[in-house]
This record gives C-alpha cells, structure tokens and sequence, in this order.
C-alpha cells in the first residue's frame, strides 16, 4: 500500500523547505527555452504596458483568432499569433505521477516532494504561470493554486489497491511552448512514447525527472522472499536466489535503457534521480549536464 508507515506530513514541511533552498542556488531553464519568433528576440517581462504586441508565434488550434497575424499571414502564408508582453511570462506544466510507488520508502517520498517543490518554488522565482495536474493511470486531476501555495500540501495519500497502469499524459491540458516537466519514476507497463509524445509536443522543453531507491534497482534480497507489488497489493513468496537477482536487475536496466532511448528520440530529457545522493548536489550534476542554470 502507499505511503505506509510513512509521515507525509512531515516529509512535506521538509520538503517545502528544502525545495526553496534548492532554487536559491538552481532554476529550471525557463528563459533559454522560450520559442522566439521571426519578429526578433523576445523583450523581457518587465518591458512595456499588460497588451504590447512585442513579437509572434506560431498558431495552435485553439488560439483566439482575434490575435492572428494577417499582415505576416499575407507576407509568408502561415498561420502566426501577435504575442503580447503578457504572454512573455513563463510557463509551467508540472505533472506529478501519484501512483503508490512513488512513495515506495520515506527516502523516495521525500526525494519526491524535494523536486516538486524545487521546481515550484524556480517557477516563483522565475514570474512563471504554474500547471500543475496530479496522474494516477487515467485518473487526472489539476491542482488549484491555493493547494499549491501551503507548504503542507501533500499529493500523495494512502490509496486503495489498483492494477498499475501508466499515466495518461494524452488528456493532460498542455500549454502551447511551455516547459513541461513529469516527475515520476517511471514503474509502470506500457511503452516509453504513450508519455513522451505528448509530454514534448508544443513544448519549450520536456524534462522528466525520475525520483529512484537503490531498494529498486540493486536489492539486498535473500533467500525466500515475500514481495508485494506497491500499486496491486498482491503477494507471492519466491527464492531470491542469484538467478532470480540477475533477472531482475537486467530487466530494471533493460526497462531504464529504453526510457532513455525513446525520451532522447523525443527531445525529452530524462534525468534520474537518486535518493541516496544529497539534493542540492544531485541539482549540482544536473546544471552540469547543462539540465539545470544556476540562479544569478
């Protein structure tokens, strides 16, 4: 079951605290992901009135047609968007995977809520407009702004055992050009493009940031063994014998290589994330790898 024997109430007042820290020193890339268009550089946020026009973009359907461009339409015939100083501010879609095993131990739950909360708190420092929608298989939730701003607030709760099933990214309401990150760590059937696909379609850029315990992928398992699946609740009793071990750690590795290949065919960036590694240090190797800036 989810969450057992955990305090999540606590691990969320942590966690609020440690994500702030974090985006002291760290941001995600808003800035050097916003989509220019063919008028020039986008001026900043704090330039002009609420409704300058100050450049364009491409059209997606549901656009307001009050707003298209039919002097550039006439000039290149494609469909654009006049963009405003307004819709200069940055946008974030945060999708949070809540099935049960996300809070699998304490040390995963919290490393968990330790990027929810970082990417949070670089949303604020950032001035950007914040999406944030909870995924459990098809069940689809967004997250009113009020929730978002107590520093108690806990997306994961006890739940009922469930069959596993992977998130339906498809019915998430996505943004045109916004940076879309999943937090999730990713044990669930089905293949890697069901989420990646319309995680990086119309995005800035797609991050996936994929929260693991070393209790996942090298367990100290020997002897007979009762195993329960997190999300199911079911349990069978095998030998955890040498065979058992390998095969199972060559699939966790098989299944992780090809999340890899398909997210990196899809312009998704997909960045793990290991409990037993300090925060702060974890963000550190990621601005490294050039996932994260460094706040100025």
């Amino acid at each position: 079951m989810a969450a057992r024997n955990i305090d999540l109430d606590a691990i969320a007042q942590r966690s609020t605290l440690a994500g702030i820290a974090a985006a002291r020193r760290f941001r995600l890339p808003f800035a050097r992901h916003i989509r220019r268009g063919p008028a020039g550089d986008l001026a900043g946020r704090d330039g002009g009135g609420a409704l300058e026009f100050q450049d364009q973009r491409d059209y997606h359907a549901g656009d307001d047609p009050r707003h298209l461009n039919w002097a550039a339409y006439a000039r290149s015939g494609q469909l654009t968007m006049k963009v405003f100083q307004q819709e200069i501010r940055p946008l974030l879609d945060l999708v949070i995977d809540t099935s049960a095993s996300m809070t699998l131990t304490a040390e995963k739950a919290t490393r968990t809520m330790e990027c929810i909360r970082f990417a949070l708190a670089s949303a604020e420092e950032a001035g950007a407009v914040v999406r944030a929608t909870l995924a459990d298989g098809h069940h689809i939730r967004e997250v009113d702004r009020t929730e978002l701003a107590h520093p108690a607030w806990m997306p994961f709760k006890p739940l009922k055992a469930a069959q596993p099933e992977p998130p339906d990214l498809a019915r998430v309401q996505w943004r045109p050009n916004s940076l879309r990150l999943f937090v999730s760590d990713l044990l669930f059937p089905g293949t890697p493009d069901a989420c990646t696909r319309p995680l990086s379609r119309g995005a800035s850029q797609a991050l996936i940031f994929c929260p693991f315990d070393r209790s996942e992928s090298d367990p100290e398992w020997s002897g007979a063994c009762e195993f329960e699946d997190i999300e199911s609740a079911n349990r069978v009793v095998k030998r955890a014998d040498s065979s058992f071990i390998r095969q199972y750690t060559e699939a966790y590795a098989n299944h992780f290589r090809m999340w890899n290949e398909i997210a990196a065919g899809a312009r998704t960036t997909l960045a793990r994330i290991d409990t037993f590694v300090p925060f702060q240090e974890t963000l550190n190797q990621l601005t490294k790898r050039d996932v994260l800036v460094t706040s100025n």
